[in-house]
């Protein structure tokens, strides 16, 4: 039974990982052809300082409801039945829509309050334009509530991929507003292409759900169900908003460190998602959906599950962490190193994504308790943890920035990431599950030995690689890299690894 459940989750992440990879890739097409058409202007800067605000911000709630709508939405199917979910979602659906609608209006006419606030050495022209962007992006708020909400059933009912699905939604949408249009109204093409994206989003799944929930509009949207959503929220919701608080402080710092500071931040940013996410969040999200049904079925199952999930997170990215860091500059040439993106923006976006993946492991790990303690409807400590690096980040950032500028506050990123994931761990141990350090070490050493190895061998590469073009030299670190880091743990009986291979022999066996 457990083999096939492991298989199952294999299974599932691998899946995943496919149209992660592919969604990903496209996303990163964007900032290409973004980075290509616009380069690091003020004109990009407002761009991403209006979206970052109203990303960072409102769309805290949509983390929030993803975050605790999966348990919700399972345990009211298996406790109260079909019909009752069905009455309870679209009472949900309703609510949504209206707080999105009273929301958009506000910002409409706060834009230009707000926008004063968010880049206060902006002005005319600049300013200007963060209020045009963000009264474009502001509409956003409503198609991307409900994209979540049904996003999460699907993930509750074990159908996985449309997340990544919308990611490729987005990126193409917004390639191809910005070859048709860029011409006429500029940078105006990218925040146009986010709320036309994320309604197309909405319509495919409004279409797929259909199978699970069957939406009917209804004037009781104030439910007793929806009081205890909501409260169940609150903790959330406020430390997402912190953790979005703690993004727009970054940017609001970055903006007064020099023309083109916030677009090599976001540049490096996306990076860092690229290449942390792309493995992380695939498996945080088969294994959140596997900790809600163990959290409410077996303690046991539970406390394994996130144990093992630690045990994979680290021996997947500590590779991914050592690759990035060695070769960031190739990485950034890779990615944007074209039209008006010129050497001196590669240096400052490669520098700051070296010290970005110091903190791909970290983030991760941070990122999966955060999602074992929401399994277990326990919303408090992960809010809390969000003020601390919030705190962190705020005492810290102002003062390096003036040294270092955007390095500076890069660094306090990572500084803040690395402390909240550590306590984290320490309370989750303590407080949520029973995660054995007996367990954890051996894979830990393993991991940290075969990694430090693999980076030896990395920066002797890099150096003998002097000259080569960008391209070739991350396709031969990447295979000599992973090469050595895999067969150091199969050496030393990894038994996540062998694990691993053995799930997908059975796979392959089973498809022959």
């Amino acid at each position: 039974m457990r083999d096939r459940k492991n298989n199952n989750i294999v299974k599932s992440v691998g899946i995943l990982t496919v149209l992660m990879i592919a969604s990903k890739v496209i996303s990163l097409v964007r900032e290409m052809a973004i980075a290509v058409f616009f380069g690091v202007t003020s004109g990009t800067d407002a761009y991403f300082v209006a979206g970052g605000f109203i990303t960072n911000i409102f769309f805290g709630i949509t983390a929030a409801l993803a975050a605790t709508f999966v348990p919700f939405y399972i345990e009211t199917k298996v406790i109260k039945g079909e019909k009752e979910t069905y009455r309870i979602c679209s009472s949900l659906f309703t609510a949504l829509s209206v707080f999105a609608v009273i929301i958009i209006i506000v910002l409409y006419i706060g834009a230009p309050f707000i926008s004063k606030f968010i880049a206060p050495s902006y002005t005319g022209e600049a300013l200007y334009e963060v209020v045009l962007y963000m009264r474009i992006y502001s509409l956003t708020i409503l198609f991307s509530l409900l994209t979540s909400m049904l996003t999460s059933i699907l993930n509750a009912e074990s159908v996985y991929g449309y997340g990544a699905l919308a990611s490729l939604i987005y990126s193409i949408t917004s390639i191809v507003c910005m070859v048709l249009l860029k011409k006429y109204i500029g940078v105006t093409a990218l925040a146009i292409s986010v709320p036309l994206s994320f309604f197309f989003q909405l319509t495919i799944l409004l279409i797929k759900t259909r199978k699970f929930i069957h939406y009917r509009p209804t004037i009781h949207i104030f439910t007793p169900e929806l009081k205890s959503l909501l409260l169940l929220m609150l903790p959330v919701l406020l430390g997402n908003a912190t953790i979005e608080l703690n993004q727009l402080i970054t940017r609001t710092i970055t903006s007064g460190t020099g023309t083109g500071a916030v677009s090599v931040l976001s540049y490096s940013n996306t990076l860092f998602n690229f290449v942390s996410t792309l493995i992380s969040t695939t498996i945080i999200t088969v294994y959140y959906t596997e900790f809600s049904s163990a959290a409410a079925e077996d303690e046991k199952k539970y406390n394994s599950l996130v144990s093992y999930a630690l045990r994979i997170i680290i021996v997947v990215l500590l590779p991914i962490s050592v690759i990035s860091s060695i070769f960031s500059k190739d990485i950034v040439t890779i990615a944007f190193g074209r039209g008006q993106f010129d050497q001196d923006a590669i240096r400052a976006t490669a520098t700051c994504l070296s010290v970005y993946s110091i903190a791909f492991v970290f983030d991760s790990i941070r990122n999966l308790l955060i999602r074992a303690y929401y399994a277990k409807k326990q919303t408090k400590i992960p809010m809390i943890n969000s003020c601390i690096s919030l705190v962190i980040t705020a005492s810290t950032a102002n003062v390096l920035s003036k040294r270092l500028g955007v390095t500076g506050v890069v660094i306090s990123i990572v500084i803040s990431i690395i402390i909240a994931s550590i306590i984290l761990l320490i309370i989750a141990r303590k407080r949520l599950c029973v995660i054995s350090l007996r367990e954890m070490m051996p894979t830990f050493i393993k991991a940290v030995l075969s990694a430090t190895i693999m980076a030896i061998g990395l920066w002797t590469m890099n150096i003998a690689m002097t000259g080569m073009l960008s391209y070739l030299r991350i396709t031969l670190a990447t295979i000599a890299g992973l090469a050595v880091y895999i067969i150091l743990l199969l050496l030393m009986r990894c038994s996540e690894v062998l694990d691993i291979l053995s799930l997908l022999k059975k796979e392959i066996k089973s498809q022959n």
